[in-house]
This record gives C-alpha cells, sequence and structure tokens, in this order.
C-alpha cells in the first residue's frame, strides 16, 4: 500500500471539482502547489471525447512537470458522468516530485469521488497517455491477464478435470442395435403423437421356428435384412432412420396389450405392451420381476393451471 502524503485539496478546490461534475467541463489540471492540490486549467466540451481528447490533454503536458487530468468521458452511469484520471509523471521529474505526486493520487480520487472515476491511467511518455495509449489502455482492460507457464499448466489441468468424469468416460463394450417391429414402430408412432400414454418393450432371442408376436407377426419372415426394418424417430432420438408421420385418426381399436419380443439372432424389438392410458402405479404390476423391459411413459400432471406432459423413458434388467 503507497504511503500517504497528506496533501489534499481545501474547500474552494473541492468545490471547483464538485461543480466541474454538473458543468459543460471537459478536463481539469489538477497540480500539487504549497503543499496542496489546486485547480490550474479547465476546458469545456467542443465534441465527442474522442475528438477531444488530444486537444485538451496534450497542451497540458509539461516535460518536466508532473500533473493530473481529469477528463469527462461521454458514458453515464447513475451517478454522471464518467471520468478518466491520468497520472502524468514525466521521467525528467525529480524524486520527490515522484513520490509526492504517487502518494497523493489516492487522496485525489477519494476527493473528487471513486465512483465516478471509470478509467485510472498513469504514464511518464506522450504516448502512454494520447488517445491511441489510452485506447490500449482500454483494449488491455478486456483482455486476459498474461499467465506464466506454471498457471498455464494449472488452468488446463483444472478444465481436463472438469470436462472430464463420469459422463466423459468412454464406453468399454459394443453397443448393439435393435431393429424394429412394424407393429412396435406403428406403436411407437401413436405414442409419439399422444394416442397412448404408456408403452413397454421386451428384447427376448429367437430360438424357434415360427415364432409368432403377439401382434401376429412371424419372427421367422422378418429374417435379419436392415433394410426391411421399419426405423422410428420420438422426440429427436432415432434408430436407423424415420417413419414418415401417418395422419392421426378416430379412437384407435386395437387391443392395448400386445406382446413383443426381440430375437437376438436377428437383433429385433417388437411390442410387449401398451396402454391407452395407464397410471404410474399400475406400471409395476404389469412389469415382470425376471425379464428385462423398456418403458416409455407420458405423465399428466396440473401445474399452474396447465397440465404439461412429462416424458419418461426407463429400461430395467
Amino acid at each position: 500500500m503507497t504511503h500517504q502524503s497528506g496533501i489534499h485539496a481545501d474547500e474552494y478546490v473541492t468545490a471547483q471539482l464538485t461543480a466541474a461534475q454538473r458543468s459543460h467541463v471537459r478536463a481539469l489540471q489538477v497540480v500539487i502547489e504549497n503543499e496542496s492540490l489546486i485547480v490550474n486549467k479547465v476546458t469545456s466540451i467542443r465534441g465527442s471525447w474522442r475528438e477531444d481528447y488530444n486537444a485538451e490533454i496534450l497542451p497540458m503536458l509539461d516535460k518536466k512537470r508532473p500533473c493530473y487530468i481529469l477528463f469527462k468521458l461521454d458514458s453515464t452511469s447513475e451517478f454522471g458522468n464518467d471520468w478518466a484520471l491520468i497520472s502524468w509523471v514525466p521521467d525528467s521529474a525529480s524524486v520527490r516530485e515522484k513520490m509526492l505526486y504517487a502518494s497523493t493520487r489516492a487522496t485525489l480520487r477519494r476527493q473528487f469521488g471513486d465512483h465516478l472515476i471509470k478509467e485510472d491511467l498513469t504514464g511518464n511518455a506522450f504516448s502512454d497517455v494520447d488517445l491511441n495509449g489510452f485506447e490500449k489502455h482500454l483494449t488491455s482492460k478486456e483482455s486476459p491477464a498474461p499467465l506464466t507457464a506454471a498457471e498455464i499448466e494449472k488452468a488446463s489441468n483444472l478444465n481436463n478435470e472438469v470436462s472430464g468424469g463420469f459422463y466423459a468416460a468412454r464406453p468399454t463394450g459394443s453397443s448393439l442395435q435393435f431393429g424394429l417391429t412394424n407393429g412396435a414402430a406403428a406403436e411407437l408412432q401413436r405414442f409419439a403423437r399422444g394416442l397412448c400414454n404408456y408403452v413397454q418393450l421386451q428384447t427376448v432371442g429367437r430360438m424357434l421356428e415360427g415364432l409368432q408376436t403377439a401382434t401376429g407377426e412371424s419372427l421367422v419372415d422378418l429374417k435379419c435384412a436392415d433394410d426391411f426394418l421399419p426405423s422410428i424417430k420420438i422426440g429427436g432420438i432415432s434408430r436407423g432412420g424415420s417413419v414418415p408421420a401417418q395422419k392421426s385418426g378416430g379412437p384407435d381399436s386395437r387391443p392395448t396389450c400386445a406382446k413383443q419380443l426381440i430375437d437376438m439372432d436377428c437383433e429385433m424389438i417388437d411390442l410387449a405392451l401398451s396402454e391407452k392410458q395407464i397410471e404410474a402405479n399400475r406400471i409395476a404390476s404389469h412389469t415382470p420381476s425376471n425379464e428385462g423391459r423398456y418403458h416409455l411413459y407420458r405423465f399428466y400432471h396440473l401445474t399452474h393451471q396447465q397440465n404439461p406432459p412429462q416424458l419418461f423413458t426407463s429400461s430395467h434388467c
């Protein structure tokens, strides 16, 4: 922390600083004289802050004498116009002056109003504080701070830890792609259109010739031809391709319950169970305890006088 010099502005100068905040003033030059802060020069607004910057600030800079410049910007906040505080301390200034201006800067900020000063810039060469230098200062504030090699490595390790974890783990086993029978595909289309609220799928292997599903489809006839098997797309999740949407009709007179079998040799999935309307607490009674099943269930509930459905998918073995 910089030691404070004890130099401050008297009541008259403080009043000048306060008046400048509400007037047509563009810039004030403040210097230290006789162990006190005084306003040495004042300029008025002529154009935009960019147009006025060099024209108002550069004439106030002396190659040998330090000073402060309070420059009014065009941007505003809830407190009024934003300001920039420029501390000009040339290399040719004496050591005492450099120390004096460095230790008084915080006092000037406080007396003028810290909440009004948006930008704070210090320079010892004209190129540090002219318009180009000020714009470089603005750009540097928006850029990330430079990092050491150790900091870069630490940030990289932290990023890898955050992006890794359980969900980023690679699968260790190969996946199986099961095709859908026509009956299963049709029932899932009905589910997508809201014609039923529950569909259950079962996966079993076909061991016997002539085994038929509950919908009457022969697994022997299905063989293993991929192009024979329809694909389904529901809610953005697809298997193989898409089935053209069917036009909705009247109430479906088909049975609400049908067995779906999967031939492990041919990797087939068929409909196991479908309910037009079923309560959630009844699903368990329709689920065998010794067979794996897939479930799709649309749950309706009342929220804020609305009845938005929630879609649940589940699998168990």
